[in-house]
């Protein structure tokens, strides 16, 4: 498991802990946060802000650090291309 991947879980983890609770008002909201990382695409950056509240409290982080250590979740990795030939050397 990669890092990406061990954030993705904690913040999972975090996501279910919040929708076991009876008195959270963002129920709907966190329930599609979890579908979209379950289905592995990323947060946006605005979806990431909406839970800080929540992530400050039970990490015990300022909202810059939460904002730091989630960050690769909301960046789409992109893949690594392969160096294509091209006929470049042949018209010098």
């Amino acid at each position: 498991m990669n890092l990406r991947e061990s954030k993705k879980q904690k913040l999972l983890t975090l996501i279910n802990q919040y929708l076991s609770q009876s008195n959270i008002k963002m129920k709907y909201v966190l329930k599609r946060y979890q579908k979209k990382l379950i289905e592995g695409k990323s947060l946006t950056e605005r979806e990431l802000e909406s839970m800080i509240p929540l992530l400050v409290h039970n990490m015990r982080m300022s909202r810059d650090q939460v904002r730091g250590y989630f960050s690769e979740l909301t960046q789409i990795p992109r893949p690594v291309r392969e160096e294509m030939n091209t006929l470049e050397e042949f018209f010098v």
